[in-house]
Parts: structure tokens; C-alpha cells; sequence
């Protein structure tokens, strides 16, 4: 098969990623991170739940991926949710397509349904504007933001 330029993006856990996946993940970051790994890495990897995994339509080539851990954190009495994420790289040509954001908002919509009682916050560290971007154009409370300080409770969370 060839390439079709088109990304396809499913969630796998952790568990089930097959060797073959996680060496071409490591490479993928090691082509684009400078000053990595793979002593790092693979510790990093085991600390997350799961793993936005990315292909070529058509090939099935591993073109990105995007690391996550998703638990549950008691905080002055109540519980809440983490999503946190991780390492994300995406070759350039993917850039622009929307198949990891909507296969992010389904595992988000899934926490909340099991949880709906429970805030769910995202821990974000980002490196770049366009991460930051996708902060700011879907969640309107979002912390560090130029208008407004984070309020006591979160900033203590």
C-alpha cells in the first residue's frame, strides 16, 4: 500500500502496544526531540495509560503518536480527574487534520461518562503554540491565561 497523506488515530493502552509499535514510536521521537533516550523513554511510556497512535490511511506507516495518562486524584475532599498528556509528535505532513483531536474529545467523552459527576481537568505542558492553540480555542477556563489569574482552588489542585 501507499501513503496517503490522510492520518487515522486510535487509542491503544499501554499494555497492548506491540514492540514493533514502540520501536517505531521511539524513533519517530529520536528523529525529531534532540538530547533523548531510549533508557528515558521507555520508563516515561510505562507511566502513561495510553497511547494516541497515528497511521497512514493507506499504508499503515506510524506517522505520530501522542502519550496520555488519564487517573483519578482526591484534592480537599473531592475527587477529580486528570487527563494528562504527554509526548506528542506528528510528522509535518499530517499537521492540520483533526483525526487526533476528535480521537482525544472520544476518550475525553468516554472519562466523563464514566465519571459524570466528577470535574475532569487537563494537565497540559506544552512546548509549542499550536498545543497551546488547541487549549485555548476549546477550553475558555484555562490557566495561564492573559486576562485572568487561576483561582485559589485550582491553583492549589
Amino acid at each position: 500500500m501507499t501513503a496517503t497523506g490522510l492520518l487515522r488515530v486510535r487509542a491503544v493502552s499501554t499494555r497492548d502496544l506491540a514492540p514493533a509499535t514502540v520501536s517505531a514510536m521511539w524513533q519517530l521521537y529520536a528523529d525529531f526531540y534532540e538530547h533523548v533516550t531510549h533508557e528515558a523513554f521507555l520508563p516515561d511510556l510505562a507511566e502513561k495509560t495510553l497511547v494516541f497512535v497515528g497511521t497512514d490511511a493507506g499504508s499503515g506507516e506510524l506517522v505520530g503518536f501522542s502519550t496520555a495518562r488519564f487517573y483519578r486524584h482526591r484534592y480537599r475532599g473531592r475527587s477529580v480527574g486528570i487527563y494528562f498528556s504527554g509526548d506528542t509528535i506528528f510528522m509535518p505532513r499530517y499537521w492540520g487534520q483533526t483525526a487526533f483531536h476528535r480521537a482525544v474529545t472520544r476518550q475525553l467523552l468516554r472519562w466523563k461518562l464514566r465519571h459524570p459527576l466528577e470535574p475532569l481537568y487537563w494537565h497540559l505542558i506544552c512546548s509549542g503554540y499550536r498545543t497551546y492553540l488547541t487549549l485555548v480555542r476549546n477550553f475558555p477556563a484555562h490557566w495561564q491565561h492573559h486576562a485572568r489569574p487561576c483561582p485559589a482552588w485550582e491553583r492549589g489542585l
